[in-house]
């Protein structure tokens, strides 16, 4: 709660004031700063405002915001001229005109279950990454070590020989499972990924219409019992 304890106005420009708002009208906002309440009521139009968030955890959206002030996102000798800078997803990082979205910035401009599936789907997708590139390696060490064995003529004992072949193998079957468990996080998180810059996007558009198929890690029906796995992959039709 301690979080939400004051309200926090977020301006077109990007600039962050912590304050307590007091009055919200068609063109223009009150309020007073949160460090100094006994103080002067301060007014901010609308026009100049993207969001406020109140201590309830509510969020209002007035507008664009101007994300020019974070550095990441400025593009030498190239101007977005959209309405607004639309969001995407690539190599599980949020981006916008190129940029990189910092953590603390998409908090600031996602909804609230947009965020929380940012944060979830982001630590999805690169554990099923790191699970693949890391199988992928492992498999290979254990591919290499057998086809050297066997290609070339060495000293080894046949119980030497045996135990670097099981050693092989091992490698080979241990990469494989890594493999086969990143694969459907590393799509999971991805898809989910591209969920949030797609939702941001058409809310943001006026399009609150949408629908997407995304792959889904879903946790099976005790009622299977032991005709099921624990886990499985699927698909969800979002609207």
């Amino acid at each position: 709660m301690s979080s939400f304890a004051q309200d926090t106005i977020i301006l077109r420009n990007g600039d962050e004031v912590v304050a307590k708002v007091t009055e919200v009208s068609d063109n223009e906002l009150r309020y007073l700063l949160w460090n100094n309440l006994d103080g002067p009521t301060y007014i901010k139009r609308v026009s100049d405002i993207y969001s406020v968030t109140y201590k309830s955890g509510h969020k209002d959206f007035f507008g664009n915001i101007d994300i020019s002030n974070n550095e990441e996102l400025e593009k030498e000798g190239e101007r977005v001229n959209d309405e607004f800078f639309k969001m995407y997803s690539e190599n599980g990082a949020m981006k916008m005109s190129g940029g990189i979205l910092k953590k603390d910035y998409l908090q600031q401009i996602l909804l609230t279950d947009e965020y929380e599936t940012y944060t979830s789907a982001r630590k999805q997708y690169c554990i099923g990454k790191g699970f693949v590139l890391s199988g992928v390696m492992v498999s290979s060490v254990g591919a290499l070590l057998l086809i050297g064995e066997s290609a070339v003529e060495s000293n080894y004992t046949p119980s030497e020989k045996k135990a670097l072949n099981a050693v092989s193998i091992s490698a080979i079957v241990v990469g494989s499972i890594l493999v086969n468990v990143g694969v459907p996080l590393w799509a999971v998180g991805s898809g989910r990924l591209h969920w949030v810059a797609r939702n941001y996007n058409n809310r943001m558009s006026g399009n609150t219409v949408s629908l997407s198929v995304e792959p889904t890690l879903f946790q099976c029906p005790k009622e299977l019992g032991n005709q099921s796995t624990a886990y499985g992959l699927g698909l969800t039709l979002n609207f």
